[in-house]
């Protein structure tokens, strides 16, 4: 592999599956390599579902770089680093750990609907659907996406680029505010 080719590892942790995808540049597009897909619930934690991939992926060219989505909310510590720990089971994502068991410098960490959000900035139009019609797409923007939770995300214009919000706001609760939500809450919480 000639020394300008660049191999990236990205992976999406849901609520349910784990995708780990590589992919490799020679400084145009990425090009994917491979891809695996995992039940999260055939693995104790991230780190042996990463272990055990890297046990496979070793003999491979050297990483470059990593990103890894995950379903919940990044922070960061100034003593820790940057962490995650996913909504939905009880995985801890820690990049100082993942960095040294790939022995990689530069590895990411962000919301999985944050990741999306980016994505869509590179959608064409066969890529995109219209709510309304004539109304040509400026300022910010939301993205709704319906998993496991409703993940939700924005894009902020700053008159220059977007920039990413992520929330968990799929993980509220309902607040009926007047009598005909207070009729949609009892509906919804009789169909339970």
């Amino acid at each position: 592999m000639s020394r300008s080719v660049r191999r990236v590892l990205a992976v999406d942790l849901g609520a349910t599956h784990g995708r780990l995808a590589v992919f490799e540049s020679d400084g145009g597009r990425l090009d994917r390599r491979s891809v695996e897909v995992h039940r999260l619930d055939d693995w104790a934690s991230f780190d042996a579902l990463i272990d055990s991939w890297w046990s496979k992926s070793r003999k491979l060219p050297a990483l470059e770089a990593a990103s890894v989505a995950v379903a919940g909310p990044i922070a960061v510590d100034s003593t820790a680093g940057q962490r995650a720990r996913l909504t939905n089971r009880s995985w801890t994502v820690d990049v100082e750990t993942l960095r040294d068991r790939l022995a990689v410098e530069r590895v990411g960490l962000l919301n999985d609907i944050e990741a999306l959000a980016l994505g869509v900035l590179d959608l064409g139009a066969d890529g995109l659907d219209t709510v309304h019609a004539g109304v040509e797409r400026s300022g910010h923007l939301a993205l709704l996406v319906p998993g496991t939770g409703l993940g939700q995300a924005c894009l902020v214009w700053d008159g220059d680029r977007y920039w990413p919000m992520a929330s968990e706001g799929g993980h509220v609760g309902f607040a009926p505010f007047d009598a005909e939500s207070a009729a949609l809450h009892a509906r919804l919480s009789a169909a339970r």
